[in-house]
């Protein structure tokens, strides 16, 4: 959830997105990052450790400290600029894993500083949710004029200008994520503009407050109340909130072995869903108030009535998320039962949502089975990567039980734990 500001800036080549974004980060006081900087970091850390693609991405650590890139521990910034670097990461680009990889370290650097981003796809890709979305534009002779008086006696003005209008053409004719603005973004044709002028209009924008985030307030309130009162409770380490995505529906699926894995899952998640969780944890007196507006649907233990599969079918059908236990009950010794339900693979199947796999670590520590009071302790949330669902016309049990075990294993890996085979009945 995006609970500071967030700022894309998409445009087409030259239309001054990095100049404009340096100068309006300054002034705000927040980060930025030029999204393409992202490909070069991978480049580094793979001469760097001599590994390739995709194994050299689980390994790159991240981190933005001002202006500089410290990559595994090590302030790579100058080294990022380097011609090799620069051809590495070209070639690397092309691989769809690299560019799912770039944009999911995106999303987890947003939910973590206050920054401006710019790219060709953030506010209606990556960051569908910032704070307010900027279409940076600029005559197509001007952005010419201005990428030749850069760098002189690299091209001619005239072979610059038809460089962009192929550019231009192929970014906004290709078939995943094309240059186009996002509904909601203010654009801003800065042909007659300087740069700090747009700048300065961009600050005034950020300050009033538009673009605001589609999270109702009372959700964010409660997500902050029990944010605050979690880590003031518990040891909560949350890796991978850059894997969600940040829209269409999505179907979470979780180990269940703590009465507080609702908790534990929904603090994770930067998206408001709904969650089922047993009727009693919503008698708690105050809390409950919190709780519901988290979005927590009730259900009594071995039911589950039409409300709640509305409230499902309302929830993915508008592009939602939705979070639910295929083992259906808690675990009684905090290890998978193999008792998995087939519903989450059925839904994600009904509406084409993806299923996103988490794993939870220590929750059956602080809060084993069977316990009225819970107990501190570390506990660590891992979130995956999304499994999309291929489309089948008729799908059969044996369509849903395969999905359900491909989903499960990946959850059974997220929390350090040996996969437990779906228990299928004899025939």
């Amino acid at each position: 959830m995006i609970q500071h500001p967030v700022i894309a800036i998409d445009g087409p080549a030259a239309s001054g997105k990095t100049t404009v974004g340096t100068l309006a980060a300054k002034k705000l006081g927040i980060k930025f990052l030029d999204s393409g900087r992202l490909y070069r970091v991978a480049a580094y850390a793979s001469t760097k450790l001599g590994k390739g693609l995709p194994e050299i991405l689980s390994e790159i650590n991240l981190r933005l400290e001002g202006d500089r890139f410290i990559v595994n521990g090590e302030d790579a910034t100058d080294k990022l600029g380097s011609v090799e670097t620069g051809e590495l990461a070209s070639k690397m680009s092309l691989d769809p894993e690299l560019r799912e990889w770039v944009n999911a370290m995106v999303r987890e650097l947003a939910t973590e500083y206050p920054i401006i981003v710019t790219g060709r796809d953030i506010g209606t890709v990556v960051l569908p949710d910032a704070t307010l979305k900027v279409y940076l534009d600029a005559s197509i002779e001007e952005r010419a004029r201005r990428r030749h008086a850069e760098n002189p006696c690299k091209a001619t003005y005239e072979e610059i200008l038809e460089a962009l209008k192929k550019r231009d053409k192929r970014d906004s004719e290709r078939d995943i994520a094309p240059l186009v603005p996002a509904s909601d973004a203010i654009i801003i044709d800065s042909t007659k503009m300087n740069a700090n002028q747009v700048a300065n209009l961009i600050v005034r924008e950020s300050r009033k407050g538009i673009g605001k985030t589609r999270f109702t307030r009372w959700w964010k309130f409660s997500y902050s109340v029990i944010w605050f009162i979690s880590r003031k409770l518990f040891d909560i380490e949350i890796h991978g909130r850059g894997n969600i995505p940040p829209k269409g529906p999505v179907v979470v699926i979780a180990n269940h072995t703590s009465a507080l894995d609702v908790l534990f899952v929904g603090l994770s998640l930067t998206r408001m869903g709904v969650y089922l969780a047993k009727e009693e944890i919503l008698k708690v007196p105050v809390l409950s108030s919190c709780i519901r507006a988290f979005g927590v649907v009730p259900v009594r233990r071995g039911q589950t009535s039409k409300d709640t599969v509305r409230a499902i079918s309302n929830t993915l059908s508008n592009g939602g998320l939705f979070c639910i236990y295929p083992e259906g009950t808690r675990s009684k010794d905090g290890k998978l039962q193999g008792n998995y339900q087939t519903g989450a693979a059925q839904f994600a199947s009904r509406f084409e949502a993806k299923i996103l796999p988490v794993g939870v670590i220590g929750a059956y520590k602080v809060m084993p089975y069977g316990s009225k009071w819970f107990r501190r302790g570390k506990v660590i949330v891992n979130v995956g990567r999304p499994i999309a669902i291929d489309k089948v016309a008729r799908p059969s049990k044996y369509y849903y039980e395969e999905l359900t075990e491909m989903a499960m294993k990946e959850v059974a890996r997220l929390s350090r734990q040996p996969y437990v085979p779906l228990e299928k009945p004899a025939d």
